[in-house]
């Protein structure tokens, strides 16, 4: 599983960093491009991607998104953001003719993680029998805990809660550790589409559509695309989608007189 398009944007055909650091890419369009995405199906049940920027139309069928994204297009086709692993299979069956064939769920298990101790005991003093379809962050072998970060914040796009790992990104692991091949262009599609109609999350994925709308750029109108823009960092400031303000709570004062002692 190919990870490094999601870490690095890698810049082709570019004459000195200079050049590239005195471009700005406007946040309009990947607002624009969150606002009208749209995932329909075709006759054949193929996902079909339709957008629009600047006015232009596009309908885009997965392998086109992935080759102009250079995400890798084949292997396990899943999309889920349950903590349990028993849920990764109903998500399996919903996506024809995606489907995969799912590794079991003990050989998901029994590859990335070890659980010593099945209960504990909360403040209270009550015994909590530890769920065993989910896992736990600091289960994960030792030697997966950076890959599981890099994938969450990286490729799942998670912020918040880090005490379990979210099924799919378990599924990832397994994938990573047995050399076999996993559908980001599907992931990362239906992750956007997840995010397109929250206002209280973050826009991920800025460097991967920075270089969706530079291959675009040739379908499009001269001057469309003509505006500045700067190429997103590896470490950025998330875009947020603009939210209203809220008038600012009434302060009081406490005009009552400090006694002396």
């Amino acid at each position: 599983m190919a990870l490094i398009p999601l870490l690095y944007y890698s810049c082709s055909n570019t004459k000195s960093s200079s050049s590239i650091k005195s471009r700005r890419f406007i946040p309009n369009i990947i607002f624009e491009f969150y606002k009208t995405l749209r995932l329909e199906r075709d006759s054949n049940n193929h996902f079909l991607i339709q957008f629009v920027i600047k006015n232009h139309h596009f309908n885009l069928y997965l392998a086109q998104f992935a080759e102009l994204t250079h995400l890798p297009n084949r292997g396990i086709c899943i999309y889920s953001d349950a903590w349990g692993l028993d849920e990764l299979e109903k998500t399996l069956e919903q996506i024809e003719p995606y489907n995969s064939q799912l590794p079991t769920l003990d050989d998901i298990r029994n590859l990335i993680h070890r659980r010593t101790v099945h209960e504990k005991v909360d403040k209270e003093g009550n015994t909590i029998y530890k769920l065993p379809n989910q896992i736990e962050t600091h289960e994960l072998l030792e030697h997966l805990r950076p890959c599981e970060l890099v994938i969450r914040e990286n490729v799942y796009s998670a912020i918040g809660n880090r005490d379990h790992t979210q099924a799919v990104i378990a599924s990832m692991l397994y994938c990573l550790v047995n050399r076999q091949p996993f559908n980001l262009a599907y992931f990362i599609i239906r992750r956007i589409y997840f995010f397109r109609d929250r206002r209280d999350k973050v826009l991920p994925y800025g460097m991967i559509l920075t270089r969706l709308f530079k291959n675009l750029k040739a379908n499009m109108a001269p001057g469309s695309f003509d505006e500045w823009y700067k190429l997103v960092l590896r470490k950025m400031s998330s875009l947020k989608a603009k939210q209203p303000k809220r008038p600012l709570p009434k302060r009081t004062r406490n005009v009552g007189k400090s006694k002396r002692t």
